[in-house]
């Protein structure tokens, strides 16, 4: 997705750590106030079991929650139990928060979430890095107690830290997504944790999932972990439905990752890249190629090895810019005397083609290709074009090359939940190798 259009994104270029701890605090307190399973979730992971049965075991109960941010704890009242949550990087032992000590009586602590449950109040110091914030949390909850009955001891001290909090927050999308309920909110704050770091997320490396297509989710998971990590220099595509790169060429517009099948039903990633995609694009491709009888190559060298490259020429039909269908078709279903994809075939019969001219492009095809090679069936032409409601097509010629890289390789050198250089290495020369491909 488009980082700009995240629900929590801030829309600036400084990226100063106040501004984020607070975007994160305020971006975790929308989550739980209007995803109601992800409260539940982080409820009943945090209060004891007793705790949690008082507030929802009653079918005649009437429990209210309620959560605010950036609150003095003074102003904190009518309140029997105490949570302090610690959500950083780092973990927290109860035995280090009983241990704080050298109290500062004169100073205001505003604590940044709290969840208010009837007399349970839970309250949390959010950090958006690798920092206790213990002592902080420790001095939090003196203040806030002093004018109570309740003991320092007798404080609940919990450590969420951020990876066991998007643990919950996955699963629960998960599970939204599962039973049709896809909740944006949530989405856009795991995108938005994936973003700044996305070793919080808990994504397992390829060399911890088996080389086999019914683990597709979770390849798509770790590569979009890969894109997140890299994605300031090299920009990610902003569809829904398609994962890859942005390519800022005049010839082509993007690299789309698809999980296939492979040698021996393995599983593997191609690399999807199309130059010439629109009729413009075609005709900056053929100014780059610069020579007639250009072929992609049959491999790719990414990290000192080859990769098998599987290509064909691309017919592409659209309407209202929108892609409908294509063909996708090698020298063998090309007459020998003809060339599908050069100046001439560009000029004479890519563009705008008005319902009443498409028995032209009828004729085209027809002369170009085999004629054992039924292109009508392949296209789908009488299902897309003519017994539909269009009244125009548009056409281009270009190429479709994919490099398909096996995820056995994949789990060689992607080892380690927290360390993706190599995965993002080989993303990002797998677009340098396709951004030079006419170079060499």
């Amino acid at each position: 997705m488009n980082r700009h259009l995240n629900i929590f994104h801030t829309y600036s270029k400084v990226n100063r750590e106040q501004q984020l701890e607070n975007d994160l605090t305020r971006a975790l307190a929308i989550c739980l106030q209007e995803d109601s399973l992800f409260l539940n979730s982080i409820l009943k992971t945090i209060l004891t079991e007793k705790d949690y049965e008082s507030l929802f075991t009653d079918i005649a109960g009437e429990t209210k929650v309620s959560i605010e941010i950036q609150k003095n704890v003074e102003s904190l009242e009518a309140f029997n139990k105490l949570y302090a949550l610690s959500i950083t990087g780092l973990e927290m032992s109860a035995e280090s928060f009983f241990n704080q000590k050298n109290w500062t009586e004169d100073k205001d602590y505003i604590t940044d979430l709290v969840i208010f449950a009837n007399d349970i109040t839970l309250i949390a110091e959010v950090k958006p890095n690798n920092v206790s914030c213990t002592w902080q949390l420790a001095q939090q909850v003196h203040k806030s107690i002093k004018d109570t009955e309740i003991k320092f001891n007798d404080v609940i001290p919990v450590d969420l830290n951020w990876k066991k909090l998007m643990v919950l927050a996955v699963q629960v999308s998960n599970f939204n997504r599962a039973s049709g309920n896809n909740i944006r909110f949530l989405n856009d704050f795991i995108h938005f944790i994936r973003e700044h770091n996305h070793n919080w997320l808990p994504v397992a490396p390829f060399s911890s999932l088996a080389n086999s297509l019914t683990k597709k989710q979770a390849y798509i998971q770790r590569l979009n972990t890969a894109l997140s990590s890299i994605s300031e220099e090299h920009p990610s595509l902003d569809y829904s439905d398609r994962m890859g790169l942005k390519l800022n060429l005049s010839w082509a517009q993007e690299i789309v990752f698809n999980i296939g099948s492979y040698k021996n039903n393995q599983a593997a990633v191609y690399f999807g890249f199309w130059p010439g995609n629109t009729k413009s694009q075609g005709s900056r491709m053929l100014n780059k190629i610069g020579k007639e009888n250009w072929t992609p190559p049959s491999t790719i060298i990414l990290q000192g090895n080859p990769f098998e490259v599987k290509w064909g020429f691309e017919i592409k039909f659209c309407h209202f810019n929108a892609y409908v269908s294509n063909l996708v078709i090698d020298d063998n279903a090309v007459k020998p005397e003809k060339q599908i994809l050069s100046w001439n075939t560009h000029n004479q019969f890519t563009g705008k083609y008005d319902r009443k001219e498409w028995d032209q492009l009828e004729k085209f095809l027809d002369e170009y290709l085999v004629e054992d090679y039924d292109w009508r069936k392949e296209l789908g032409w009488e299902t897309f074009f003519v017994n539909s409601g269009r009244n125009y097509l548009t056409v281009s010629i270009g190429y479709q090359i994919e490099t398909i890289v096996p995820i056995s390789y994949l789990q060689q050198i992607d080892t380690s939940q927290n360390d993706l250089t190599k995965l993002s290495e080989l993303i990002i020369e797998m677009k340098n190798k396709y951004v030079k491909i006419f170079d060499e």
